[in-house]
């Protein structure tokens, strides 16, 4: 990554506000906690040193709400049934007519939808036979794992650890290279996080934006498109995590380590440090599964 390259962040709090990133090269000295009420706070930076940085609040009220059009409706309602189980792998769509009429959109409509969620991998279409609905499970991409870990159905405690699981295979990899290729930009972002608030939300934004810049500064652009597709997931999947006050200190020890291997460039230190503690994570959340299970069990 050059010197001039900029990396920016932002996520809404639950006050309407957000946590913003202002980061021009390495600078990450404004990465969390910048809460701002009821607005935006964005700063546009230029790609070379020529260029100003310009910062823009943009409000979010009100809030307009843009009706879906009926081709996006019908996919999503499509998509839903789907992981549902209301249409399993392998099972036959209804015919056209019946289906159009269930959702309430013209047959030109649905043939969009259907091509949609063909071209994406989640049904087969062929002419003049019935649509079938593909095991995605086996065939599927990066397009699907955003969708299904955006699916409440779908999240369950065995999926949640399918995920770190892969996050714990990959982690190592990636932040060998961020430490190879960018360590001073990753010295700079650790450095914010010598004083993260304890709760439970803050860890959560901390950890899913550390392992996203990680990607990024690793250089490879695969692990980034990797994590994106379940990025969202990792931030939900978070709180519940870091709601556990030993996940929060066992993070803040892995951050404060990751950043001493950073200043000395031992890119072996940090895969030994991040291996050792995606297994403590892995622990955490299986530990957390069990209480989960016993207090309901006693309720």
């Amino acid at each position: 990554m050059d010197q001039h390259s900029t990396l920016f962040a932002w996520v809404p709090t639950r006050s309407g506000g957000v946590y913003s990133s202002r980061s021009t090269g390495s600078d990450f000295s404004n990465l969390f906690f910048t809460e701002l009420r009821n607005c935006y706070r964005i700063l546009l930076t230029g790609k070379t040193s020529n260029h100003l940085s310009m910062e823009m609040l943009l409000s979010t009220q009100p809030v307009w709400i843009t009706p879906q059009k009926p081709t996006d409706l019908a996919e999503k309602q499509l998509l839903a049934a789907i992981l549902d189980g209301s249409f399993p792998i392998g099972s036959a769509l209804p015919p056209e007519r019946e289906l159009a009429q269930a959702l309430g959109v013209t047959r030109p409509t649905l043939r969009e939808a259907l091509q949609r969620l063909a071209r994406d991998g989640w049904i087969q279409i062929h002419q003049g036979k019935s649509t079938l609905v593909s095991d995605f499970w086996k065939e599927g991409n990066l397009v699907m794992l955003n969708a299904l870990s955006q699916q409440p159905e779908v999240l369950t405690h065995s999926f949640i650890t399918d995920l770190l699981e892969v996050r714990s295979a990959l982690a190592p990899a990636y932040t060998r290279l961020a430490i190879l290729r960018a360590s001073d930009a990753l010295i700079s972002l650790l450095e914010t996080y010598t004083d993260l608030p304890d709760t439970p939300e803050a860890y959560a934004q901390a950890d899913q934006e550390l392992h996203h810049q990680l990607t990024l500064l690793s250089g490879n652009p695969i692990f980034t498109l990797i994590y994106n597709g379940y990025r969202k997931l990792s931030y939900q999947a978070g709180l519940d995590y870091f709601a556990d006050a030993d996940a929060r200190k066992c993070s803040q020890l892995f951050y404060q380590g990751l950043l001493e291997d950073a200043r000395q460039k031992d890119a072996e230190s940090a895969v030994t440090r991040t291996v050792r503690v995606m297994d403590d994570c892995l622990g955490f959340w299986q530990r957390s599964i069990t209480s989960k299970g016993r207090l309901h069990e006693s309720s």
